[in-house]
């Protein structure tokens, strides 16, 4: 088993791995076709004749914001790491866009308003294993009643019933989800499963898990 730092210890750890990443052009998230085709399973299950509000975690240089923006919707990023391509989509969707940086853990959304729906896309597989439940919690105290969670992770094959989880060399962790593994943690934290698939990515030799799922209404 690999060691496992606290929370405070690996939140610095994964802050100074990512920033690694985009300083030394290793980031090959910024250019991953199957966390665009994520996005879009996201997009096509928002109603565009009623407002909407995304909150993306993990944005990265917020190439997914335009996405959303185009259609009309209001659009906050949020990521550890800043990114210049930030002021691009700032400076035409001055209105409806905002950037933020921060861990999300750390971060307090200052306003009542909740958002309609929240995109991970590749992030939660990256959390301490302790921080699982905090994190979701955040998320379904985010959302407005019945709003949307769209997951991308990591995953194993669709057969196995358990995930693995390892320490990279930069000290960042990773988990390989099984699909049973995530509509349990899901299900315990307030969402409902509406919808999981396997995307392939080719060039990177792998499959992501997109999940949707939705904020159980209280009971």
């Amino acid at each position: 088993m690999d060691k496992i730092d606290s929370p405070e210890e690996y939140s610095i750890k994964l802050r100074n791995s990512f920033a690694s990443s985009y300083q030394t052009g290793t980031d090959l998230w910024s250019k991953d076709q199957g966390l665009t085709d994520i996005a879009l399973f996201l997009l096509n299950h928002l109603n565009k004749e009623s407002p909407q509000h995304v909150l993306d975690i993990g944005t990265g240089n917020g190439r997914h914001a335009e996405l959303f923006l185009r259609k009309g919707f209001r659009y906050t990023g949020i990521d550890i790491c800043p990114h210049s391509d930030w002021e691009r989509y700032k400076s035409l969707y001055s209105n409806r866009v905002m950037f933020v940086n921060s861990s999300f853990l750390e971060w307090q959304w200052q306003h009542k308003e909740t958002f309609t729906a929240v995109l991970d896309n590749g992030c939660f597989h990256h959390q301490h294993p302790e921080e699982y439940t905090l994190y979701l919690q955040k998320i379904h105290h985010l959302l407005h009643d019945s709003g949307l969670l769209a997951l991308g992770l990591y995953t194993v094959d669709e057969h196995e019933r358990a995930g693995n989880f390892h320490v990279m060399p930069s000290g960042k962790y990773k988990r390989h989800f099984s699909q049973q593994e995530i509509l349990s943690l899901l299900n315990e934290n307030g969402f409902v499963c509406l919808q999981m698939k396997r995307i392939l990515v080719q060039d990177r030799n792998r499959y992501y898990l997109a999940v949707l799922s939705q904020k159980k209404l209280e009971e």
